[in-house]
């Protein structure tokens, strides 16, 4: 669903208490006090009180607090040290204590607006909102021309949920500053918070009749008009902004909600594709859109082509922002289309390097499209950006060994097995690359080392079953383990020609040459022109002293492998068995 109100308003709670706020710091108050009598007490009690904001400073909360109180001692009538006094139990989240020195000093100086600002601080902290928005009253009677202290004000009474005391601060605000949109903003949320839609109305008119050219208040109008049913007045306000401004965005926005209302998508897709192109708009609102019609697609594939034409639009009107690009490769990507995906994830990993979700879509990608040096390439370039994700260590070394680079494979997954955040499914990726790596290298202790790791994550795993019970069968080491374990895969997959085959060679190996007949046959019935199954058939052949039959398999495994010097080797009757 289509809502583009949200391209106009924002929550509710949201602006009502965005405006003006409560401060962070506390200012400081100036040093009062009533008189003192006599010389030498006040001499007394400056030093105590000196003591104490020295301490202050240097950060002795504690000593400082000691010495206010043995100036109150001195002097109890003094409001500058009940403040210092709140101030620092305040910073140190003593609210209640704060809360008792505040008053204190206000109970002595019902004067000083820094007291007052402290107490709205210190009773909004501790949830008495009535009184912190007393306080700011205060605050406003003593200075009536600050602005942000009508905010303060309001927005108490808000927490309070006290909304009419809060239009009354409002009022009295619009009174002496006139009107604003902050302000009339604010006006219109509680009139809306307190059912009264119309009240609501008249503030926003208000605002249109202040500033009569900003077509913004107009769609502020239109959206409310649209919240409360009242379509055509909304429609009327959209169409009267469009004859001023044929481009304005968010105009065609709300027309495109209400022809979505209509369910007339022709007309819906068209007003959304103008609002796209308008770049006052933010990108994230439209691909809001887009996510939201994403999921009518499948009960409506008539949608498809408008929708990706959005996202074509998106981009286009922002060009330099990567999630418009990397929002239309995921639709490209789904779609499979892989070389415009690709394409539009390389300029999305241009613009925002550091985004690791895009570069990991470019490196899954890659991945799929088998393009192993590019995926070296762009995952060396992803481990600067993020050395602590695992997953771009497993593109890294995949890459690696499908390039035969087989000591970098070792490295990669080292460092991906190295991170503090281990993932077992990760892992197990990179015990199985071990291993294999590690053959190629001919390191068999550690090749397997990393098998056994890897057994140990997921016992059942038959690729790692197989591989590591094929290597040991060529190594003609631990027979019977790997017989065990390539029986073990055959009962998951009996019919798997890499698994048959890897049985039969393991029986080859163990003198059984007519078992190892049976098995290799059947890999070859599931797999014909697999020039390795074609090569051990003849081994085996040889090995019943079959030697034409043989030598004509190993002719076909040459055909299909011509590079092979032992199938030459083994035709021409050189090869040492």
């Amino acid at each position: 669903m289509i809502k583009a109100q949200s391209i106009f308003l924002v929550s509710s709670f949201f602006i009502l208490v965005s405006c003006g706020g409560n401060k962070a710091v506390v200012q400081k108050a100036p040093l009062t006090q009533k008189e003192i009598p006599d010389e030498r007490t006040r001499l007394l009690f400056e030093a105590s009180f000196l003591n104490g904001e020295r301490a202050k400073i240097l950060g002795n909360n504690e000593e400082a607090i000691a010495h206010y109180n043995e100036a109150l001692k001195i002097w109890p009538k003094s409001a500058a040290v009940h403040y210092a006094l709140a101030d620092l139990y305040f910073t140190e989240s003593k609210n209640l204590a704060a809360y008792a020195e505040i008053n204190a000093a206000i109970e002595l100086d019902k004067e000083n607006s820094y007291f007052y600002d402290l107490k709205g601080q210190i009773c909004h902290t501790l949830a008495k909102h009535e009184e912190a928005a007393e306080a700011l009253e205060k605050m406003i009677e003593l200075a009536p021309g600050n602005v942000d202290n009508y905010f303060d004000a309001a927005n108490q009474y808000i927490y309070a949920k006290n909304y009419k005391a809060a239009l009354s601060v409002y009022d009295r605000m619009e009174a002496r500053f006139g009107v604003g949109e902050d302000l009339i903003r604010q006006k219109e949320q509680l009139y809306l918070m307190l059912g009264k839609p119309e009240k609501a109305v008249e503030e926003l008119k208000k605002l249109i009749r202040a500033a009569p050219g900003e077509s913004r208040y107009q769609g502020m109008l239109a959206e409310l008009y649209w919240s409360m049913g009242k379509k055509e007045e909304a429609v009327a306000i959209y169409l009267e902004i469009l004859k001023k401004e044929p481009e304005n965005g968010f105009a065609h926005f709300g027309m495109a909600e209400y022809y979505r209302s209509e369910n007339d998508k022709n007309r819906m897709f068209s007003e959304l594709n103008a609002a796209f192109q308008d770049p006052r708009i933010d990108l994230e609102p439209k691909l809001n859109v887009i996510f939201s019609l994403l999921p009518a697609i499948d009960g409506d594939p008539g949608i498809k082509k408008p929708v990706f034409k959005l996202a074509e639009i998106a981009r286009n009107t922002h060009p330099t922002e990567a999630r418009a690009h990397a929002v239309l490769a995921d639709l490209y990507m789904a779609d499979g289309r892989e070389e415009e995906a690709l394409e539009e994830y390389r300029i999305a990993i241009g613009l925002d390097p550091a985004n690791f979700e895009i570069w990991n879509r470019l490196c899954d990608i890659l991945l799929k499209k088998a393009a192993f040096r590019d995926l070296q390439i762009e995952s060396d370039k992803a481990i600067e950006f993020f050395p602590e994700q695992a997953i771009l260590y497993y593109y890294n070394a995949t890459a690696h060994y499908q390039l035969e680079a087989y000591r970098d494979v070792v490295r990669a997954c080292k460092l991906g097995l190295g991170l503090y955040a281990p993932d077992e499914e990760i892992n197990l990726q990179f015990y199985i690359l071990l291993g294999d790596a590690y053959h190629n290298l001919n390191d068999h202790a550690a090749s397997d080392k990393a098998f056994n790791q890897a057994l140990e994550l997921d016992p059942d795993h038959t690729y790692v079953l197989n591989n590591y019970a094929y290597y040991l069968s060529i190594r003609k080491t631990e027979l019977e383990k790997a017989k065990t374990m390539s029986a073990k895969t055959l009962e998951t997959e009996p019919n798997s020609p890499s698994f048959l085959d890897t049985y039969g060679w393991i029986l080859y190996q163990m003198d059984d040459a007519q078992g190892a007949l049976t098995y290799i046959a059947k890999a070859l019935s599931f797999s014909p022109e697999s020039p390795e199954i074609l090569g051990h058939m003849g081994d085996v052949l040889h090995k019943l002293k079959r030697d034409d039959e043989a030598k004509r398999y190993w002719e076909k495994a040459l055909e299909l492998n011509p590079d092979s010097i032992e199938l030459r080797k083994k035709i021409e009757g050189t090869f040492v068995f």
